[in-house]
């Protein structure tokens, strides 16, 4: 029982590593896509070192589901979708450049409601 508590916790780890850091480097090595290939993917997790045994976390993420099925056969740490699911509770949300978008209002910046400083 222990064992398992100390596999899925490890599990969820590098499924918080995968969701961080995956995306980015994969973007900035090959370009911004909804798909890569799989060596791409490899290629990738191992330049950031990332635990190779849940490899099938990042080609779940980033393969399509027919492309997913064909190369994770022996998969035994989930389904296409349950990786997907957890790949994406650990994903961090988009930030907003203020370069193209607004800004995020500035809640210490003057307008009322605030402590008068006089």
């Amino acid at each position: 029982m222990f064992d398992r508590l100390i596999s899925r916790l490890r599990f969820r780890a590098a499924a918080r590593k995968y969701a961080r850091l995956l995306g980015p480097k994969l973007s900035h090595d090959y370009g911004s896509s909804a798909d890569y290939t799989p060596a791409q993917i490899e290629a990738a997790a191992k330049k950031l070192r990332l635990p190779i045994r849940y490899l099938c976390l990042g080609q779940a993420a980033f393969l399509a589901e027919e492309q997913f099925a064909k190369i994770a056969a022996g998969n035994d740490l989930g389904s296409y979708a349950e990786l997907r699911t957890l790949f994406d509770l650990y994903k961090p949300p988009r930030s907003i450049s203020t370069e193209f978008g607004e800004a995020p209002e500035n809640t210490y910046a003057g307008g009322g409601g605030g402590q008068d400083l006089r």
